[in-house]
């Protein structure tokens, strides 16, 4: 009898436990890179915690490996990089890189380079044959329409709560 009670017990707080958590997507596009990846930015919901999830994968071809990165973000992460990213404009001319111990932007020919500083592939995948696992940090290049839409969409929907009651 204690055997079923404790088994109902353990069943029910992992029921309770699992009732409060919603993901939403609010931003994906591809970027335009000579290997494309997938960029989508969720927003994710558990109890009375919010936070953001940026992940990232790529295609595999004969000269690149599939890679996947994720990255967690708090409100104030995530309004940080995109006030700076607002910031930049898209010239070649001796702009200012924006350079922190979380993110870098640079411009570069085909548009804005993003690049998440302490973030690896996720994969466990081998670079070559011997050698070490692949530790590739997230970059990719964003359009000016990949960025507006991107700011416009993250803008309208950092402060909606997404946990429904």
């Amino acid at each position: 009898m204690k055997h079923k009670i404790l088994t109902l017990l353990i069943l029910c707080s992992f029921v309770l436990g699992a009732q409060n958590f919603e993901k939403e997507n609010l931003v994906s596009f591809n970027t335009v890179e000579k290997n494309n990846k997938e960029v989508i930015i969720s927003a994710i919901s558990e109890k009375e915690n919010k936070y953001f999830l940026l992940s990232a994968q790529n295609q595999s071809n004969k000269e690149y490996r599939k890679c996947y990165w994720e990255l967690s973000l708090t409100k104030n992460r995530l309004q940080r990089f995109i006030n700076e990213l607002d910031a930049v404009e898209h010239t070649l001319v001796d702009n200012k890189d924006i350079n922190n111990s979380f993110f870098k932007i640079d411009n570069v020919k085909k548009g804005i380079k993003v690049q998440f500083l302490n973030t690896r592939c996720s994969y466990d995948h081998k670079t070559h044959y011997f050698q070490k696992s692949c530790n590739r940090q997230l970059t990719f290049i964003v359009t000016e329409e990949q960025k507006s839409t991107l700011i416009n969409q993250i803008y309208n929907n950092i402060d909606i709560d997404y946990v429904k009651r």
